[in-house]
């Protein structure tokens, strides 16, 4: 049996369509168990349920589930499988149909077939019969390498990296991104009733984008160190190189603060190019960071941020629209717009100022004074890392 998670609410509604037309004809209705999302934060007690039912019925078969949604669906069963309670070495296998706005991690996974003409068709849709034939055959691929599992036995998963985030009062796991300032202000006032009813599709995080562009984020930031040390990519080599053993602080203001499991958070948008979601270290985050003081063409004034935007931002937003560019970019030759680091993890000091603890994880936004960010890692006698088909 094949447990099915479908969001009906995701992206545009495409996901009773989907399941509907194309997945059961696919694998049969009779290998299918569906649980329907109906509100916000559901799709943990899903999570839960389903990890607690298959440890004590099936305690030696994988689960595998198929996730109809978007990036908030698949957020919510992680957290709601992998924070649970649930010992055993029950292997969590998922499978994603991209049926969300952005559905940044079906995009890692497949980058050569979900383009951005992909993305917003499917954006636009509300149903499959509005798409053609070969852009569904594209949301299908996950689904396709679990029934052809099912069939013959051949095994299609990949690793799913997360992140452990330790907001204090609350503990999350991420496996996109976890951010602050600029990306973290934009989830949070792309989210609001008006600027939904405003704007359609990933429109709206543009626009949100555009009111949070001159605002900076207070802050110290601590890397953490695995054995190889912090390195740094260095736009003159276009290599990581070493920056040091021990821990690295780095102090505010920020302007991006991004740490990331992937290179992409939509199929154009590349703001961690080098963070391959299936090929970055298993002890390793990517943290994207922008700190506009160090433009050495800024002189102190009321209106650097203003300065910055008109002068700096655009370049930096076209290169991470352009594969992933704006890590080339300098002030001179060697200083870096764009510090990327490679590190085991951080903490994070948020200052008093306004949006200045929102945390972004995935999508969801939280507030924390101070953020603790590592990479998971199974305990002993619990769950092991989840899977994906692909």
């Amino acid at each position: 049996m094949v447990e099915v998670v479908l969001n009906p609410a995701a992206g545009s509604g495409l996901a009773e369509s989907v399941y509907t037309t194309h997945l059961v004809p696919l694998l049969g209705a009779d290998e299918l168990r569906v649980h329907r999302t109906t509100s916000a934060g559901d799709g943990v007690r899903i999570g839960r349920t389903l990890i607690h039912t298959h440890t004590s019925l099936h305690p030696t078969t994988p689960l595998d589930i198929i996730l109809v949604g978007g990036d908030g669906t698949t957020h919510e069963i992680l957290n709601g499988i992998l924070l649970s309670s649930a010992l055993g070495s029950v292997q969590v296998r998922l499978a994603v149909v991209p049926a969300g706005t952005a559905n940044a991690l079906f995009a890692a996974l497949y980058p050569e077939h979900w383009t951005q003409d992909v993305q917003h068709r499917v954006a636009a849709a509300h149903s499959t019969a509005e798409l053609d034939a070969s852009v569904v055959d594209v949301m299908l691929r996950s689904v396709k390498s679990l029934a052809a599992s099912l069939r013959s036995g051949t095994q299609g998963c990949v690793d799913l990296p997360l992140m452990h985030v330790d907001l204090g009062s609350q503990q999350i796991v991420a496996h996109l991104v976890t951010s602050h300032a600029l990306h973290a202000a934009i989830l949070h006032d792309a989210d609001t009733p008006a600027m939904r009813a405003r704007h359609t599709g990933i429109d709206r995080f543009k626009a949100a984008a555009a009111l949070n562009a001159t605002r900076w984020t207070q802050a110290t930031l601590t890397l953490h160190p695995p054995p190889s040390g912090i390195q740094q990519y260095s736009p003159k080599t276009s290599s990581f190189e070493l920056v040091q053993n021990a821990e690295l602080v780095l102090e505010g203001p920020f302007l991006y603060l991004n740490a990331m499991l992937t290179d992409r958070l939509e199929s154009a948008f590349i703001p961690a190019p080098l963070s391959s979601a299936l090929r970055l270290p298993k002890d390793a985050v990517d943290v994207v960071v922008i700190r506009p003081t160090r433009d050495p063409a800024l002189t102190g004034q009321p209106n650097d941020g203003e300065t910055f935007a008109q002068t700096r931002l655009g370049p930096i937003t076209a290169g991470m629209y352009a594969g992933g560019t704006h890590i080339d970019l300098t002030y001179d030759s060697t200083l870096p717009m764009v510090e990327y680091f490679r590190c085991a993890g951080y903490d994070l000091h948020a200052g008093g100022g306004d949006k200045d603890r929102l945390v972004c994880t995935d999508g969801f936004v939280s507030d924390a004074e101070h953020v603790k960010v590592t990479r998971w890692q199974p305990q002993e006698d619990a769950l092991p890392a989840p899977l994906i088909w692909r």
